[in-house]
């Protein structure tokens, strides 16, 4: 724990942040995207906490579901007062620490483009947890599916819609909806549909 006063920092943020060490060209066919969702006690980014981060992986247009990262955050010691935890994860086995699965993330990641759907408060989430333990921002390119679908329609860029209408617009069945790997499984079908449509500048 040498880095929280200062002295180094941990191997695996120091292996993340090499990633970004190169130039990916937004041209690349081989890049690779990383779709991500977060259940998460609550809407306040300060004072509640991450359940669970699930992952799904996507190169030259495809998901890849062998390629996938599903993580149980230990809530024992958790002072918050407004947890509302989501049933489908609630008898899921605690596996990791806060920092063990922010760790485990980020190795995962890498400096992949990462996908989600109303990324600002997940992004900020995990940033808070860099941020309690003395380390940076995430360094990743964000792209938020809600934002494509915005701009494909031609709406407000602050108009919010929720998975299940943007699965209903794109008429994809919402079976998958069993934990964060199934909505990040449901957000990459999502990007793939609005890739198609919306030129976006990464």
């Amino acid at each position: 724990m040498e880095w929280l006063i200062g002295k180094s920092d941990p191997v695996f943020w120091k292996e993340y942040t090499d990633t970004f060490s190169g130039t990916q060209s937004k041209t690349d066919d081989g890049a690779r995207f990383v779709v991500f969702d977060c259940q998460k006690t609550g809407l306040d980014w300060k004072n509640d906490s991450i359940l669970s981060i699930g992952c799904v992986g996507i190169i030259n247009n495809e998901l890849i579901v062998n390629d996938y990262l599903e993580l149980y955050i230990d809530q024992r010691g958790n002072t918050t007062t407004t947890v509302h935890i989501n049933p489908t994860i609630s008898g899921q086995v605690v596996r990791y620490t806060e920092l063990e699965a922010i760790s485990k993330f980020l190795d995962y990641i890498k400096n992949a483009y990462l996908v989600g759907l109303n990324t600002n408060l997940d992004i900020e989430m995990i940033n808070q947890v860099l941020k309690r333990n003395g380390l940076g921002k995430l360094k990743n390119i964000i792209l938020d599916v809600n934002v494509m679908h915005n701009l494909k329609k031609k709406i407000s860029y602050d108009s919010s819609s929720s998975l299940e209408e943007l699965c209903d617009m794109y008429n994809l069945t919402k079976n998958h909806r069993q934990n964060t790997s199934g909505n990040a499984y449901l957000i990459g079908l999502l990007f793939l549909k609005l890739a198609k449509h919306v030129k976006l500048d990464y």
